[in-house]
């Protein structure tokens, strides 16, 4: 059985695919120019292991579930690939759908480009609208197969998959108000913590300090995981840019640092780029940050610039493996 993570290098977008107990679950899908998580990855693995077709969709093959973070383009570029040829039994991602509770829909003046366009945006949207909102009530006679919507609970987990995944986010009309509303689109993220083989992983997506903290302050379970539990691996929000960096975050957690490893998707500046960002914020390297327990020679940090991160779960102590962006054969055959 393969319990593995890997967290790809797609430049300075993020995607990840992680497999346990026969669960095959997506976390954002952002591609780079050298390297498709769709194309270079997932479709082959799906026809080397001969994945599961599902009939009532195109004959495309399952994965377990897709989240997706939020709606930014370094998150969302390979979805219409994704689309093409997979079918997620759940697909997870902040959105606007009229069967919802208002209070959950993306306000899209604020996700969508001037002039009100984004093809992945756009196509995501259509992707969800022909989804239930939630899980909805379960049939007693089969728990995975949802009678009918929970409008008041549409972001959730695979049932199969929720004594390994805890899914935590803000309403997106409170993403909306004074105190958010600078960060909107980040804040909106999909924040997940994974317990796989008792080792723990978190991925915040791009949220922002001040919505990591809102969250601590308001999800009591996010709180008592990285507190009791820790965090093993940090997935660091927003590309590990200082404008993102939460004390709270790590004071909140069981001995106030990762006991592994901080991973980041560096987002490097562009010389002509007017953007007002700052650099990675070196703190994910600091011993007072993370104990750096892992096979790296003790390293508290890695860029996925660096290549490809491979974590397998099955040991007692996770190992850790760099494979680098171009050998994409190598990459596949880790999940073979």
């Amino acid at each position: 059985m393969i319990n593995k993570q890997v967290i790809f290098n797609v430049g300075g977008a993020l995607s990840s695919y992680l497999e346990f107990n026969d669960r095959r679950v997506v976390v954002d899908l952002g591609k780079s120019d050298d390297f498709n998580p769709v194309e270079d990855f997932l479709l082959p693995l799906a026809k080397i292991r001969k994945f599961t077709k599902n009939v009532f969709d195109g004959n495309k093959y399952e994965i377990t579930q897709a989240f997706l973070s939020h709606q930014d383009n370094d998150h969302i570029s390979s979805i219409i690939d994704f689309d093409k040829y997979f079918h997620p039994l759940y697909l997870t991602a902040p959105t606007s759908h009229p069967k919802q509770n208002k209070i959950f829909n993306i306000i899209l003046k604020y996700i969508l480009k001037p002039g009100g366009k984004n093809e992945y945006s756009e196509h995501l949207i259509k992707m969800m609208e022909l989804r239930k909102p939630g899980h909805g009530k379960e049939n007693p006679n089969n728990p995975k197969e949802p009678l009918d919507e929970d409008k008041n609970k549409p972001l959730v987990v695979y049932p199969d998959c929720a004594d390994n995944i805890e899914l935590f986010h803000i309403p997106a009309d409170v993403c909306g108000s004074v105190d958010f509303k600078k960060s909107y689109s980040n804040n909106t993220s999909l924040v997940l913590f994974f317990n796989i083989n008792s080792h723990t992983v978190l991925m915040p997506g791009d949220i922002m300090k001040e919505g990591i903290e809102y969250l601590l302050n308001n999800e009591a379970d996010l709180y008592a995981n990285i507190r009791t539990l820790g965090v093993d691996f940090l997935v660091v929000p927003h590309h590990g840019l200082s404008s993102s960096f939460s004390e709270t975050l790590f004071q909140s957690m069981k001995n106030k640092k990762t006991n592994r490893l901080n991973i980041i998707s560096e987002k490097r500046r562009k010389s002509d780029s007017d953007e007002q960002r700052s650099d990675v914020d070196s703190r994910y390297y600091s011993e007072d940050y993370s104990s750096g327990n892992n096979n790296l020679d003790g390293q508290r940090g890695r860029k996925t610039s660096e290549g490809h991160i491979v974590i397998d779960y099955s040991g007692i102590k996770p190992f850790v493996k760099i494979i680098k962006t171009e050998d994409k054969e190598a990459l596949v055959n880790e999940f073979i």
